[in-house]
């Protein structure tokens, strides 16, 4: 969970302080920094980021819980897709949401999903 939580508070820091570009590259070079020896279950990489998630400010933020989840899985040389979706609500706004595919499973971001017309993937965006 320490490093679900270091690696998530650096992205919601990144997107506060700087561009999406430059917190996606962020992720990308946490993902590939350093291979984790132990490859976690996806469903613990999920537990951690929503656990740190609660105790962080801004922790629960979709996008940086993505760029987080996407860079936990690569650190373990997990192929994970950030996925981006759009929806306009019942009173006319505009909505996105984010969330991490990793072979076929949604990691996090998941349950809000079904709402959103997922958009295709970024260029880089993938692992």
């Amino acid at each position: 969970m320490l490093e679900a939580a270091v690696v998530l508070a650096l992205a919601t820091l990144a997107l506060r302080v700087s561009s999406f570009a430059t917190a996606l590259r962020l992720a990308r070079w946490l993902g590939a920094s350093r291979r984790s020896r132990v490859a976690p279950a996806i469903e613990r990489v999920a537990w951690a980021l929503g656990a740190a998630g609660r105790r962080l400010p801004g922790g629960t933020n979709c996008l940086a819980q993505a760029l987080a989840g996407q860079a936990l899985l690569r650190r373990s040389g997990r192929r994970a897709v950030l996925r981006i979706g759009v929806a306009r609500q019942a009173s006319g706004e505009f909505a996105a949401h984010a969330w991490v595919d990793c072979g076929g499973q949604i990691v996090v971001g998941g349950a809000e999903r079904a709402d959103f017309t997922a958009l295709p993937p970024l260029a880089g965006a993938g692992s």
